[in-house]
């Protein structure tokens, strides 16, 4: 199985969103069942982290969301 790196599977506009919101992912990495548990544990903890309106929180969350789905369809 080829394992590719997140990097290669998001647009810039993507990876901009997460530098944006989850800077501590590792986009380098190559993407494993277990970095994407974490990266969608990490997207759940920012709803807790971050003291934004409701309405900011679900602007990112559509943002992050696609990105999941994204990154777990692949």
């Amino acid at each position: 199985m080829v394992q590719i790196k997140i990097n290669e599977l998001l647009t810039k506009c993507e990876l901009k969103i997460i530098y944006q919101y989850l800077p501590e992912i590792d986009v380098t990495k190559e993407l494993t069942e277990d970095l994407l548990a974490d990266f969608e544990e990490q997207v759940d903890d920012i709803y807790i982290q971050l003291g934004f309106t409701n309405e900011t929180l679900n602007k990112i969350g559509k943002q992050l969301e696609t990105i999941v789905d994204k990154l777990a369809e692949s």
